[in-house]
């Protein structure tokens, strides 16, 4: 159903999101009373903004209240986890790589073009995504090694 394209590219972006929601750092920490007090209060907000959000958008809007929520809470559960137990992350490559997932995955969602030009530009973001794993060090000939022998059995 070419309807639900859009609703896909949503759910993407929300379980790009979610990586930095579910944190384990509470876990090995111990703070299950936090997690579960973030979790709860995770599915409280997301209700409260998804029934607005669905009158706004319709079923879209179900799918950007939860994504809304995942920022959200991600945030919250990242900086908390950080207080307990500090991780140090290479921000400036984990944000770059969520800018070029984020731009990617809006430009498919709001750009008007033929199928054709849409996929040209599909596969201009996967070389932008090659190009900054090879720039970031986390793509390389082992890497692509793997990745080709998994491919090619």
């Amino acid at each position: 159903y070419h309807g639900a394209v859009e609703i896909s590219i949503i759910f993407s972006v929300y379980y790009g999101f979610l990586f930095f929601g579910t944190i384990p750092q509470l876990m090995y920490m111990k703070k299950s009373f936090i997690l579960t007090s973030i979790f709860i209060c995770r599915i409280i907000f997301n209700i409260l903004i998804t029934i607005p959000f669905i009158i706004w958008l319709g079923v879209v809007g179900a799918a950007w209240a939860t994504v809304f929520t995942a920022l959200v809470f991600g945030v919250i559960s990242l900086t908390i986890s950080q207080y307990y137990y500090y991780i140090n992350y290479e921000w400036k490559k984990i944000l770059t790589i969520y800018f070029v997932f984020i731009s990617g995955s809006m430009s498919m969602i709001f750009i008007d073009i033929s199928y054709i030009q849409l996929l040209y530009l599909k596969i201009i973001y996967l070389f932008i995504y090659l190009f900054i794993g090879v720039h970031y060090k986390i793509l390389t000939k082992e890497n692509f090694g793997i990745i080709k022998s998994f491919l090619f059995k």
